[in-house]
């Protein structure tokens, strides 16, 4: 006897969104703008980004990129620090800006220490999307030796 299985399968399905998509907008640390320094800081860019090969501390300012309307979850800094000596750190100071020129966000990013490789300062974001657009002011420490310089790559609003 031959038994006929029969099954009827139905699928109803709702997807619901709501609130704002957060992507993560970069932006390379080379449309900055050099912004000074002290006697003997000597500001260039590479592929990587900003760096300083003098002998004295150099300041890049920076337009960051933000999605319209998104609330943001954090801002993160890729640095290379490659000065060992104490108070030597790279750190920006990032500013959130409203339509009325008011700053609702503003934070202090320091890299923790020197190394080969890069660091990514992290700082949480906790406002309403009442922020534009960001704006940064990086500080680049002296070169510690020839060819052993510190760098600002690329910021990310996420």
């Amino acid at each position: 006897m031959k038994q006929l299985l029969s099954a009827t399968v139905i699928f109803v399905g709702v997807i619901v969104a709501c609130g704002t998509v957060n992507a993560t907008t970069r932006t390379s640390a080379l449309v900055c703008q050099p912004a000074g320094g002290t006697v003997g800081a000597q500001l260039a860019m590479s592929n990587y980004g900003w760096y300083n090969s003098g002998t004295a501390d150099a300041y890049i300012w920076c337009g960051l990129s933000t999605q319209a309307g998104a609330s943001p979850r954090a801002l993160t800094i890729r640095v290379y620090d490659r000065n060992s000596n104490g108070g030597q750190d790279v750190s920006c100071e990032v500013w959130g800006i409203d339509a009325g020129g008011g700053t609702p966000y503003h934070e202090f990013f320091t890299s923790t220490g020197s190394g080969g490789g890069a660091q990514f300062i992290t700082n949480s974001v906790s406002i309403a999307t009442s922020v534009n657009f960001y704006a940064a002011s990086c500080k680049i420490p002296q070169r510690l030796s020839v060819g052993n310089y510190s760098f600002v790559t690329e910021f990310a609003v996420d």
